[in-house]
């Protein structure tokens, strides 16, 4: 909880939400003070833009090696990877590399 006048973000900065670490955005304002504690406007994508309190955020870096997301444990919750693959398998032809096992199993 902040109790002192200077917030730890400002607008632009990009977050990630400390309780859901596969969602991160960018702070569009300044914050508002609520019951002593700074809650930002957060840009998540196209249509989501939602308030979350500072103590829930933290200063997103931009990682692409996997043993590096890992140790920090920045990764997903199971439920979005399960969505994640789910559209994946959708999304992508039968007969593609990625899924081999089922190439083998169609026959022409």
């Amino acid at each position: 909880m902040s109790n002192d006048c200077q917030a730890l973000f400002s607008k632009g900065d990009a977050v990630r939400l400390k309780s859901r670490p596969d969602r991160s955005g960018v702070i569009t304002a300044m914050p508002s003070c609520i019951s002593g504690q700074f809650w930002y406007p957060i840009f998540f994508g196209p249509g989501k833009v939602s308030r979350h309190p500072e103590s829930d955020l933290e200063q997103d870096q931009l990682t692409t090696d996997v043993a590096s997301i890992f140790r920090a444990q920045k990764f997903a919750s199971r439920d979005a990877f399960t969505k994640l693959y789910t559209h994946l398998r959708l999304a992508t032809s039968v007969r593609s590399p990625e899924f081999p096992e089922i190439c083998n199993d169609v026959r022409e």
